[in-house]
């Protein structure tokens, strides 16, 4: 069956993975079941005293084919409705139960072919034993195991009988039973993948628009300051001017977090908690910047936090403005629901910022194209990958870019020089700025928004569905 079930992967198209992998193992204690009761079913007609294995075998198959046709079926109807989950849930799933379908499907094409098949070539009708006949220590093991087994059959039948006979006791353990699933069904967690404790945290600080990287650096120190007086955190990594959401700028912090191994953590020191008590102690000390405290994702890769994320998109061209309040009123509403513990976005368009105005006219009289000058100020304040040079057996990257002090004002523009013809010229000559306010980083199509959802969200609402929302 399992070997049929690879044949069945390969017309599907699905490869040998996590998923299809981890169906075989649970398909292998599955597969053996419809075997198992064809051997015991002729095993019975020859206790009954049939004297022809082949007999046994077509009687035997007469009686439980029937049977073994709906318990594949029902077997197969719990993997198949899996297959057609939608949305995130439903790529996960969907490998799984079709390994699963096929694998059961085909140990039933094996019960009712080859199973009974293999009785009548290998089973043998019983004997009666021979008391002078010496029994070797394999027949003594089989004689004393079925001597206790027929025991613990007869106690069994005693329960069962007891119960047939007391339908309104059953009928009530049956009752509580189903009153306790569902009652364990509201409380345990619905989420794709729930959090789990895997000792490390992460911090993300962004600070207000146009904070230098030193007043940022000052606050990632006081943050740490905070960390080092938790017993339960072990290191934590501080990285300056980038974030895991938001990218590189002046204004972003990153703290990755690692908490001491679970042995050495003791009562109320669990990643969960922990990130509670940071968030209340940073909430007090930290008054300039927004700090967002987040486990790392179940599955790599597929978000940045334990939560879920979306893009918004402005189909209307419009103000840039127009639109960050529309995303302000939006984040407002997602916090006030009870399922999501937080919403977050570094999306801000009041950064300061310098338009450039190219004067093309001027760029065509001098006999230089704009890109010149625009590529020109790349390479001398954003930097610019110029080249490549061997030494030691090692490839090495040259980035030209000005010192910091030959940029941090307009009138270093004055220094700056572009080449016309045979000479060099000021770059101020061709362009000139205006103050601007925008967002540090903006894509072309989206904004980035990072959902922290609670531990345990409402009856019904999970992960999936809030992307699929």
């Amino acid at each position: 069956a399992l070997i049929g079930t690879f044949f069945g992967l390969y017309l599907i198209g699905f490869s040998i993975n996590l998923l299809t992998l981890s169906a075989l193992v649970l398909a292998i204690a599955i597969v053996v079941d419809d075997a198992i009761v064809v051997v015991e079913a002729v095993h019975a007609k020859l206790d009954e005293g049939y004297t022809s294995a082949r007999l046994a075998a077509i009687d035997a198959m007469r009686e439980i084919g029937g049977a073994i046709v709906s318990i594949t079926l029902v077997m197969m109807l719990v993997f198949v409705p899996v297959s057609f989950m939608p949305g995130t849930s439903g790529v996960f799933y969907q490998q799984f139960g079709l390994t699963m379908a096929i694998a059961i499907g085909l140990s039933a094409l094996n019960a009712l072919t080859l199973s009974p098949a293999l009785c009548a070539v290998f089973l043998r009708p019983h004997t009666e034993h021979d008391p002078k006949k010496r029994r070797n220590i394999v027949k003594r093991f089989h004689a004393g195991f079925n001597h206790y087994y027929d025991k613990v059959l007869e106690h069994y039948k005693g329960y069962t009988g007891f119960f047939i006979n007391h339908k309104v006791t059953s009928f009530g353990i049956v009752g509580a039973s189903i009153v306790g699933l569902v009652m364990l069904m509201m409380s345990t967690s619905t989420a794709l993948v729930p959090t789990e404790d895997t000792g490390v945290l992460f911090c993300m600080v962004n600070m207000p628009p146009a904070t230098s990287l030193e007043k940022t650096e000052k606050t990632l120190d006081e943050i740490d300051q905070i960390m080092a007086q938790i017993p339960a955190i072990e290191a934590r990594t501080q990285i300056l001017g980038y974030s895991f959401i938001a990218g590189q700028g002046n204004t972003y912090g990153t703290f990755i977090i690692k908490l001491k191994d679970w042995a050495q953590r003791g009562e109320g020191e669990s990643a969960d908690q922990v990130l509670r008590q940071l968030y209340g102690m940073t909430s007090q000390k930290v008054k300039d910047g927004m700090v967002m405290i987040f486990q790392p994702p179940m599955i790599a890769g597929y978000s940045v936090t334990s939560g879920f994320e979306f893009q918004l998109q402005d189909k209307t061209g419009g103000d840039i403005n127009k639109f960050f309040q529309i995303y302000q009123g939006f984040i407002a509403k997602l916090n006030q629901r009870p399922e999501i513990q937080q919403a977050y976005s570094t999306f801000d368009p009041s950064f300061p910022q310098y338009m450039v105005d190219v004067d093309v006219a001027k760029c065509k009289q001098a006999g230089i194209s704009p890109s010149t000058v625009l590529s020109t100020m790349q390479g001398y304040y954003g930097g610019m990958y110029v080249s490549n040079f061997n030494r030691f057996g090692k490839l090495y990257r040259v980035m030209m870019q000005a010192e910091p002090s030959a940029r941090v004002s307009p009138e270093t523009l004055n220094q700056v020089k572009v080449r016309v013809g045979s000479e060099m010229a000021p770059i101020s000559n061709f362009l000139s700025l205006r103050r601007v306010y925008g967002p540090d980083i903006i894509s072309r199509f989206n904004m980035y928004t990072a959902i922290s959802v609670n531990g345990t969200p409402k009856p019904g609402f999970s992960n999936g569905d809030a992307i699929r929302a």
